[in-house]
């Protein structure tokens, strides 16, 4: 079955995916296997994302190299900052390129360790207040794909409103993932600087602002096809990218 992700030259398709060739720690690959088929076992698309779980499809996602790492945080954590555009760079034949080659593309890599992250700080900070149940972790854990299942569905329930440009589920499932980054983060300050009157609720409120700059950038080239449109069709797509972007501030408040 197709995974929906154009192949470039030299990719094989099979039912295995080497990480090590990819330069991805082994354990980290089983992780991010494993959260993909819970996602997709959680909610009602199961049919679609756990074929390309298991097909070369999801090795583009993690074709990932220290330096997109660190350009790509950048952009999550500080879109602001970022000058140029945000549509995906293709090769000459009109492929999309991986990670490694362009900081525009989704990867899961990143998504993956954040989650992972998070669900350890929770841990650590249940254990700090003399709380800690394996329970917590296996709730949180559940809780947070649960939500990604959803947000993933609402994320292609918009773009097949919008009729926007082609994304794949892993496309959106990558984009709505990233927000673990700055759930990840604000969890450790709340953490560390729980003495600091407002600091956690504070970091939540700058990073959710910074989840959601990013997300509204990152579906300004997905949904609103043309900057040349009008009319009530283009104000309604604004709206839906807005509403969509608002609610990373909302998710990140609240699971912080």
């Amino acid at each position: 079955m197709e995974s929906g992700v154009p192949t470039r030259p030299g990719m094989q398709a099979n039912s295995g995916v080497n990480f090590d060739s990819l330069g991805v720690d082994s354990l980290a690959g089983n992780v991010a296997m494993n959260y993909m088929s819970n996602v997709a076992s959680q909610f009602d698309v199961n049919s679609k994302i756990s074929s390309m779980v298991h097909t070369h499809g999801l090795r583009m996602y993690f074709a990932v190299d220290h330096a997109y790492v660190l350009k790509k945080l950048k952009l999550v954590l500080l879109p602001f900052l970022h000058k140029e555009s945000w549509d995906r760079q293709r090769d000459d034949q009109e492929v999309r390129l991986p990670p490694s080659e362009d900081v525009m593309a989704p990867d899961l890599y990143i998504p993956t360790m954040a989650f992972v992250t998070y669900i350890i700080a929770i841990g650590v900070a249940a254990a700090v207040q003399g709380k800690f149940d394996p329970e917590i972790l296996s709730r949180t854990a559940t809780f947070g794909m649960l939500l990604i299942g959803v947000e993933t569905a609402l994320l292609k329930g918009a773009v097949k409103y919008c009729q926007g440009r082609e994304a794949t589920w892993l496309d959106l499932l990558a984009l709505a993932s990233y927000k673990y980054v700055g759930v990840a983060i604000s969890t450790i300050v709340n953490l560390f600087l729980s003495y600091v009157y407002g600091a956690g609720l504070i970091a939540s409120v700058l990073l959710g602002l910074s989840m959601a700059y990013f997300m509204r950038q990152s579906l300004r080239p997905i949904l609103l096809r043309s900057d040349h449109e009008t009319g009530g069709d283009r104000q309604m797509k604004k709206y839906i990218v807005l509403g969509l972007a608002f609610a990373q501030v909302v998710l990140l408040v609240v699971m912080s």
